[in-house]
């Protein structure tokens, strides 16, 4: 979704409130971003918080909240709406680093960095992507949206399989949490396969 709307911004913001708000379109990018390390600082205060370190994630979102508050306090007053995005990204990213600082100490963990980056270059050529045709398509606006999302889905997905992100081990942690059906299982494992 953040993928979306950061290369969709101006489209998105005519269709849900009009053309009057398309000045918004830099702020929407920035908040699209921002939400991305919301996502995965939700992950870490989650993890904090299951082991009784309530204390932790309040010191990590109080540290977010403090940078929110100076960098807006610095930037609106130039940028206006684009400054305030801003502020919230900085102070997302603030408290991600926070939250995995006290994780990383208490949970003594370690992170698959190979999976992570190509999990990451995976999305960077799917926005690329995504950009690009959104630039030359010369499709309806909603048949556009429709079939670049879908396209970029597709590829991604068949990404994740093709490069090993995902195992087997994975889809078995899947399918403890979540019913999948066996024919989906069954063409899950074989991608794993090849």
């Amino acid at each position: 979704m953040a993928l979306l709307f950061f290369a969709f911004p101006e489209e998105i913001i005519r269709i849900v409130y009009g053309s009057r708000y398309l000045a918004a379109a830099n702020a929407l990018r920035i908040l699209a971003i921002a939400t991305v390390f919301w996502g995965i600082e939700s992950v870490f205060g989650g993890s904090l918080k299951g082991i009784g370190e309530s204390s932790l994630v309040l010191k990590s979102t109080g540290s977010a909240a403090a940078a929110n508050i100076l960098v807006d306090l610095w930037l609106i007053p130039s940028y206006g709406a684009t400054g305030a995005a801003a502020g919230s990204g900085v102070a997302f990213l603030v408290g991600l680093s926070v939250s995995f600082y006290y994780s990383k100490r208490k949970l003594k963990f370690s992170l698959p960095y190979r999976s992570l980056g190509k999990t990451v270059l995976g999305g960077m050529m799917i926005l690329a992507l995504a950009i690009l045709l959104k630039n030359y398509l010369p499709l309806s606006l909603w048949l556009k949206i429709g079939s670049i999302s879908l396209l970029c889905i597709l590829i991604y997905f068949f990404w994740i399989f093709g490069t090993r992100i995902i195992t087997e081990k994975d889809l078995d942690i899947l399918e403890s949490a979540v019913f999948v059906p066996d024919r989906i299982d069954f063409l899950l494992r074989r991608m794993c396969r090849t």
